[in-house]
């Protein structure tokens, strides 16, 4: 008959319970530190956005930090990727919901992003404020048709007044939002915006008096205005920049539109 194994000596019992207790505390201290520090990350990204898009202060900002441990990119002095979500932020006369993504940050904020890419979605219900750009008259309503904007005015002629509906193309053109009215329904008549002009002269120009709306000066002026998407109820305006300054100098230091 084979002998028992030998029981396990108090005193190694006790070393392996040492080991384990003191492997669970620095366990528990490397979650801690991780915790703190995306905290403290989260805050810090938090603040740069407040100061870059002047978010009021009211305002929730998400953020969420990708990539490996957050610990280990803050010890490296870099974040991964970062991504900032934001609701009803204000641009002059306009508001939508903002989506930031950044990658290579700077843990210190002085040195530059690799790249910055920001997106702000303007609703269809929020985009009476662009009015005063579209028309030199009283506009009712603004509606998408995709990969158009449409807005309603009443227009005089003659005495009379009749309903007036203009469809505008709206693109990106050196930092600002162009619009280039392409037809025209006045009561139940389309006409091209040249038609328009050559039928009612003078009187037409007023309903055909768009500008552009300059977005470039609410933002810093290393985030360029690339691109413009009509959807099918809102307006996505996508800016982007490579190696961004995040100091609190850049990002107070807007940009403008122009050639």
């Amino acid at each position: 008959m084979a002998s028992a194994d030998p029981p396990v000596p108090h005193r190694v019992r006790r070393l392996a319970f040492v080991v384990v207790v003191l492997l669970l505390v620095v366990a528990g201290l490397v979650v801690a530190a991780e915790f703190l520090a995306r905290g403290i990350v989260a805050d810090t990204v938090r603040d740069q956005v407040r100061a870059g898009l002047a978010v009021d202060s009211s305002t929730p900002i998400d953020v969420e930090v990708a990539g490996r441990s957050v610990l280990l990119q803050v010890l490296s002095g870099r974040l991964e990727r970062v991504t900032a979500e934001a609701s009803e932020v204000t641009f002059g006369d306009l508001s939508g919901d903002v989506r930031l993504r950044a990658s290579g940050v700077p843990i210190d904020g002085e040195g530059t992003a690799d790249e910055v890419d920001l997106a702000v979605t303007i609703p269809e219900s929020d985009l009476l404020g662009l009015s005063k750009n579209l028309s030199g008259l009283p506009i009712t309503e603004v509606t998408v048709e995709r990969p158009d904007v449409r807005f309603s005015v009443e227009f005089d002629v003659l005495a009379f007044t009749l309903p007036l509906s203009v469809t505008v193309t709206p693109e990106a053109v050196d930092g600002a939002l162009a619009f280039t009215p392409s037809s025209v329904t006045l009561g139940e008549q389309t006409f091209t915006a040249a038609e328009l002009r050559t039928t009612f002269g003078s009187l037409a120009e007023s309903a055909l008096d768009t500008q552009d709306l300059c977005i470039a000066e609410f933002l810093p002026e290393a985030l360029a205005l690339e691109s413009l998407e009509v959807g099918s109820a809102d307006l996505t305006l996508r800016f982007g920049g490579s190696d961004v300054a995040l100091s609190e100098r850049a990002l107070s230091t807007v940009g403008s539109c122009g050639g």
